[in-house]
């Protein structure tokens, strides 16, 4: 009973994590909406670059974290 209490609680941060990654995006996106995609990619400024790198990265980072969310869920813990 304990593992599952602990799994149970783990799944509920796992979906606030997931919450707030997804609200993370949805920022992303309405910043991305505001900016034309071409700006980052010519223009040559480092933040610029270091900007897009992080978009990125937060974007693999989610869709890792999806993933892993489902296996969990699922039972398939890997």
């Amino acid at each position: 009973m304990k593992i599952i209490s602990n799994l149970k609680k783990e799944i509920f941060k796992l979906n606030e994590e997931l919450e707030n990654l997804r609200s993370e995006v949805k920022t992303l996106k309405s910043i991305d909406k505001n900016q034309p995609s071409s700006k980052c990619l010519i223009q040559e400024n480092n933040e610029a670059s270091h900007s897009c790198e992080c978009r990125n990265k937060f974007k693999e980072e989610n869709i890792d974290l999806k993933n892993a969310l489902v296996k969990f869920t699922l039972g398939k813990i890997t």
